[in-house]
């Protein structure tokens, strides 16, 4: 059997990326290469081709099809830009390879599978964990010489992003995370430590980003993790965790070993911190922000403006709260996004009960998804409780709060430092 796997990535960010690194890398497709490595598992022959970093996507998409008798074509599909162009790529196949099957999966394919089938017209839509559908077990160690080309010493346009655990433990109301996997499950512990060292005897490479939803679902382990990426003198340049889950001495435990933390607060305001049921403890965040500051870590603080009910004090706090976590760390950074009521979760209810409106719209509309407004889009089209006005004020506000709190220095990033490690 021989599969051909496509990520459809080709909005243009990678032509126009801009980014305070100074060694450009892009994420690479991790879902795919784990069904990837479970077809290669049951004897599989598996291209994959990432539309994000290939320029000349549709050349070698041609040339795959042309030279290779593909069984199928898997595209994963996510909301947005990436669900257009995987309907502009169902499209080339169909022209240049009539006959070939195609197969979506990924999250839309999973929230809204039905109307995914019918808008699109892929001969199967797989919903859930691709692994799954193969009947195949979880893959302990993913095969990362199957992104070929891109998976290289100086990481570009690839960085080694690597998952320790699959799915979140949390079930915050906004977010479709905990809809579309098959659940939270940590790797074993020495599958961890052997997926790192594989990837350190094939490229040298001495950092990795940690891509789970949440690094600190058991902190134990976290902290075992990390001390021994000391021991063995590796580096992650980001980790993800939630907040309320960092303790004292987490954080000394990424001393040396973390640049960056990433967590989201979502809202300073305690009414709707019990809407989106995220589980922070408020008042610590400022605290936590000095055990970080403490160790030498970096930060990145996401909030959410506009979710629904929101009023203008709330969103105050949130600038309230950035100024006290500031005191205490200068070096984190806030971001902000615009909230999406995204298909397949509960806050989509809660707004149709509580505005008595409708905030579905069909398949093909969610191509226009946008979560990182800038002044002046059409977006409120998405947020029906809102006024154009009241949405433009809050786009506004969310683009002000970001520009205000970057960080006011170049940050620390262990890829550059041990990428200009010549010893």
């Amino acid at each position: 059997m021989r599969v051909l796997l496509v990520s459809p990535g080709h909005d243009g960010e990678h032509a126009q990326h801009t980014s305070h690194r100074r060694v450009h890398r892009d994420p690479p497709p991790l879902g795919l290469l784990y069904v990837a490595t479970a077809l290669a598992q049951q004897g599989a022959h598996v291209d994959i081709l990432d539309t994000h970093v290939e320029a000349e996507w549709k050349g070698k998409l041609g040339g795959y099809l042309s030279v290779n008798a593909y069984d199928w074509v898997g595209i994963s599909v996510i909301i947005g830009q990436r669900q257009r162009n995987a309907a502009e790529i169902t499209g080339l196949i169909r022209e240049w390879s009539p006959g070939l099957p195609v197969i979506f999966g990924g999250t839309m394919a999973t929230v809204m599978p039905v109307e995914i089938k019918c808008e699109y017209g892929p001969d199967v839509v797989v919903s859930g964990e691709g692994e799954a559908w193969l009947g195949a077990p979880a893959v302990g160690v993913p095969q990362w010489s199957l992104f070929g080309a891109h998976y290289n010493r100086e990481q570009v346009p690839y960085f080694h992003m690597l998952h320790t655990s699959r799915g979140c433990p949390m079930h915050c109301t906004f977010c479709y995370k905990h809809t579309a996997t098959g659940g939270y499950r940590l790797m074993p512990l020495e599958d961890v430590k052997r997926q790192i060292e594989t990837m350190h005897a094939e490229t040298g490479g001495r950092v990795w980003t940690i891509g789970d939803d949440n690094f600190l679902g058991d902190g134990a382990r976290a902290i075992e993790i990390l001390r021994w990426m000391r021991e063995r003198g590796f580096y992650f340049e980001e980790v993800i965790g939630h907040i309320g889950q960092l303790t004292e001495y987490i954080a000394e435990a990424m001393a040396g070993v973390v640049s960056t933390f990433i967590f989201s607060v979502e809202t300073a305001s305690p009414r709707l911190q019990r809407m989106v049921r995220k589980g922070i403890a408020l008042g610590m965040v400022p605290r936590k922000m000095g055990w970080l500051a403490k160790y030498g870590i970096v930060a990145n603080c996401s909030f959410i403006f506009g979710l629904p009910t929101e009023t203008q004090p709330e969103r105050d706090m949130n600038v309230a709260l950035m100024q006290q976590i500031r005191q205490e760390n200068d070096m984190v950074r806030g971001v902000s996004y615009v909230y999406f009521p995204l298909p397949g979760t509960p806050m989509l209810d809660d707004i149709e009960r509580y505005y008595s409106i409708s905030a579905r719209w069909p398949v093909k509309e969610y191509e226009d998804a946008n979560f990182w407004p800038e002044d002046g889009d059409a977006g409120n089209r998405f947020r029906p409780w809102l006024s154009r006005g009241e949405y433009d004020d809050v786009v506004a506000q969310a683009v002000a709060f970001r520009e205000t709190w970057k960080y006011p220095r170049a940050a620390p990033y262990k890829l550059d430092e041990v990428l200009s490690d010549k010893g």
